[in-house]
């Protein structure tokens, strides 16, 4: 099964959460599995986001990779020296 992840532009600019769950819709895709979307972000520690993501399944029921953690609205991130988004790997997930 195919879950679309980012959608890149003909001008290298990237979908928005929005644009990219319109684009989905569409041309008939499915944007991978959305958990939260919280504008607040409410998590106080790694701890919380690595407790959310050792609780993520694939759909065979075996533990998955992990968690993205991104802006929705694509944020820049000076830090990161690209668009604010980061991985949160589950410590269940064995490749």
């Amino acid at each position: 099964m195919l879950f679309v992840f980012d959608v890149m532009r003909d001008d290298r600019t990237y979908m928005n959460a929005r644009e990219l769950g319109d684009f989905c819709r569409d041309n008939g895709l499915k944007p991978v599995p959305l958990i939260d979307c919280n504008r607040d972000f409410a998590y106080e520690s790694w701890d919380d986001l690595i407790g959310v993501a050792s609780l993520m399944k694939n759909g065979n029921g075996k533990p998955a990779e992990g968690i993205v953690i991104r802006a929705t609205d694509g944020r820049w991130s000076t830090e990161l020296d690209k668009r604010l988004s980061f991985k949160i790997i589950n410590p269940n997930y064995k490749p």
